[in-house]
């Protein structure tokens, strides 16, 4: 590795990881094929032994960073993308494992296409909690500039956070930086500003293992990601279709509260589900998640008083009624779960 021009820089925040998943992620960096990197690690003020396992390691190119306090991941990969000198930007989380070809793969693609700004890939999730694992990317439509815009306002992630590889030079160009005012979905709003500059590219294979837990940020911290993330994808459908149903967000607040909801809340979320339904690029790659918003639909009905008015709004929806007879199997089984 050239120290003082390294062609990656990974940055890896770190805090309170155990030891076997940390070492996992730390070795799958550190076996690439490709290995011209510098590899920056900060650990976010953790309380155990993450600075003993990463100074295990006699490898030049771990650059060891510690916080003073724990600052958060945003704190955290915004001192690592500023502290970098590589030509690009490596993310990678302190408890999944990279594919000996990643870097080699996504450098090959970058180097070969200079119109390439961001490359991410697919990847296998493990679900330890419902012990199950499924691959999540196609790149067949996940690089369509349409199919990307409608994710952005459809709350649905097509970038894989911790395979992002990004050029430097335009993250100092755009700040590209994480904001600390979208709490644990703050990839998401960085993807929505990487999108009105930049070219964001899924290479078509799996390159990198996901490990979800009940310790995963999106099981732990669900509630205020829920809602930032709703915060987010408004915002994007103002921005791009001119629709705006910020209001939205209060009625979020009481739905992850188990709040009672009234009937004009239940109003506007039927009529946003329904205008989803209109939008041409949501119908022509399906990318409303059915199974989403079924749930969504059955906390509607467990939160509010159940009324006359209520019940023929409900059941003179277009979205419902469509969603009734297509997937009534789907529907059935979580109604089958409401006393549960």
């Amino acid at each position: 590795m050239n120290k003082d021009y390294p062609k990656i820089s990974v940055v890896m925040p770190v805090y309170n990881t155990d030891e076997m998943p940390l070492r996992r992620s730390i070795e799958s960096i550190l076996n690439q094929t490709y290995g011209n990197f510098e590899f920056l690690i900060i650990n976010d003020g953790s309380v155990n032994n993450v600075k003993d396992v990463v100074l295990s390691y006699d490898d030049e190119r771990i650059i060891y960073i510690e916080n003073e306090s724990n600052k958060g991941i945003e704190y955290s990969l915004n001192r690592g993308f500023k502290l970098a000198k590589g030509e690009y930007i490596a993310r990678m989380d302190s408890d999944d494992y990279s594919y000996p070809q990643r870097f080699e793969k996504q450098i090959n693609l970058m180097d070969s296409d200079l119109s390439i700004d961001l490359s991410t890939g697919a990847m296998k999730v493990f679900d330890e909690y419902n012990n199950r694992t499924f691959v999540y990317g196609d790149a067949d439509i996940l690089n369509d500039y349409l199919y990307q815009k409608v994710c952005l306002c459809l709350n649905v992630n097509f970038v894989c956070h911790p395979l992002v590889m990004i050029r430097r030079a335009l993250v100092e160009k755009y700040n590209l930086y994480y904001s600390e005012d979208y709490k644990y979905a703050e990839d998401y709003e960085l993807w929505s500003r990487c999108f009105k500059n930049l070219k964001i590219v899924n290479i078509p294979e799996v390159l990198l293992i996901y490990y979800r837990s009940t310790n995963s940020v999106s099981v732990k911290h669900n509630k205020l990601q829920r809602i930032n993330a709703l915060r987010i994808s408004l915002d994007n459908l103002k921005k791009y279709y001119g629709k705006d149903f910020n209001k939205l967000v209060d009625v979020e607040y009481k739905i992850v509260n188990n709040e009672k909801l009234t009937y004009r809340d239940v109003k506007l979320y039927m009529d946003y589900y329904t205008y989803l339904t209109t939008l041409y690029e949501a119908k022509k790659y399906g990318v409303i998640c059915v199974d989403k918003y079924l749930k969504n639909f059955i906390e509607l009905i467990k939160l509010s008083d159940f009324d006359i008015r209520l019940f023929s709004l409900l059941f003179q929806s277009k979205v419902l009624v469509y969603f009734i007879l297509k997937y009534w199997k789907m529907l059935r089984k979580n109604l089958l779960n409401l006393g549960k």
